[in-house]
């Protein structure tokens, strides 16, 4: 789950993200390739270290890309997810100069076609765009009780909006860059159109409503 700045600058930061992926796409098995060609050289600390560190930063990546777990910006969830990449290579690359050869030389193959797949998508540009396109709010509204309501329009850049994903997001007190999913719901616009989509709060409630203008559409429970 990605968050965001503020909403205003989804369609400025779209842009932004695509031309540094069309950079960092290539960088990685560059970079994997190069870590590979100068490793014997390395010293015995040095490997450990570059080890442990994209063993951290790929982990992380994957934490944030398949748990209701992020950090509050899109920026540094960007970050993230763009060193988490570059890690693989390192480390796959790391990987093929282990024994036995016959079975490690097929991890930079297969992370050289995971490339080959993510420049498809980066350089045709409307997979790309469709894509982060989803998970750009178009609204973006701070509640009570650390809690934020966003709303993304499915289709992404690309394709006409017909259906939105609600979502309820609780940012930590004790660690504000990071917040937990704790809501989501996929709504059609024949059910309710997204702009009329609001969330009510109430500290005396054993639930929370979400509403499509005045009706009440769901609920979920909210432990204040």
């Amino acid at each position: 789950m990605l968050g965001i700045d503020s909403f205003e600058m989804a369609d400025t930061l779209l842009p932004f993200l695509w031309l540094a992926w069309m950079v960092i796409t290539p960088a990685g098995p560059i970079l994997g390739w190069l870590t590979y060609k100068r490793w014997p050289k390395c010293p015995h600390l040095i490997k450990i270290r570059i080890v442990s560190v994209s063993a951290t930063l790929l982990i992380s990546s994957l934490l944030l890309t398949l748990s209701h777990w992020s950090l509050r910006s899109i920026t540094a969830n960007s970050l993230l997810v763009a060193l988490g990449y570059l890690s693989l290579f390192e480390l796959t690359w790391i990987t093929a100069r282990a024994k036995p050869r016959w079975l490690t030389a097929f991890a930079p193959i297969a992370s050289t076609g995971f490339a080959i797949i993510v420049a498809i998508v980066v350089y045709t540009g409307l997979g790309f765009l469709f894509a982060v396109g989803e998970m750009l709010p178009t609204r973006n509204i701070q509640l009570g009780h650390h809690l934020i309501l966003r709303v993304t329009e499915t289709g992404g850049a690309t394709a006409a909006h017909n259906s939105a994903t609600l979502i309820v997001a609780k940012q930590s007190p004790w660690t504000p860059g990071i917040e937990h999913m704790i809501y989501q719901r996929y709504v059609r616009d024949d059910e309710c159109e997204s702009y009329r989509l609001h969330l009510s709060i109430d500290d005396g409630a054993s639930s929370e409503e979400i509403f499509c203008g005045q009706s009440v559409i769901d609920h979920f429970t909210f432990h204040h």
